[in-house]
């Protein structure tokens, strides 16, 4: 039986959690876009779980 070396193939990993970035300045709790999110993530949620009732 004959030994075959494998390579590693040409793959980047993606960024592990502790490489992501966690802040960009700017407060969320004060910002238009943060509640924007927010309320977006609200009416969505609350329709999905009205419409199961």
């Amino acid at each position: 039986m004959s030994e075959t070396a494998l390579t590693a193939p040409d793959v980047t990993l993606p960024p592990t959690q502790a490489e992501l970035p966690y802040d960009d300045g700017e407060p969320m709790e004060e910002s238009q876009r943060h509640k924007l999110q927010m309320d977006l993530c609200y009416y969505k949620q609350h329709a999905i779980f009205c419409k199961q009732e």
